[in-house]
């Protein structure tokens, strides 16, 4: 399993292996709802699609990679869609 450690004061997080290896990065804007995320040598955006409450769109090489879209307005809670499959 992947983790995400914070870096610093920033919106920035290291990815680690399970044995403590860095891997990857993810890189947020605080104010612009985008960023990005590296895996290894792969990267993709994210981004948020529509206003302040629509959906959050990740995009790798090959397009359209995951969608999470809010449950409700002002919740943490997202449903996610990737392919066929979905999560809560």
């Amino acid at each position: 399993m992947l983790t995400a450690e914070p870096r610093g004061l920033s919106s920035d997080y290291e990815v680690r292996d399970d044995d403590g290896r860095r891997v990857g990065d993810v890189c947020l804007s605080t104010w612009l709802a985008r960023g990005r995320i590296r895996i290894g040598d792969v990267s993709y955006r994210v981004r948020r699609d529509g206003g302040f409450f629509g959906s959050i769109s990740l995009s790798g090489p090959g397009g359209l990679s995951a969608r999470a879209v809010p449950l409700r307005a002002f919740s943490r809670a997202f449903l996610i869609r990737s392919g066929e499959r979905s999560f809560v």
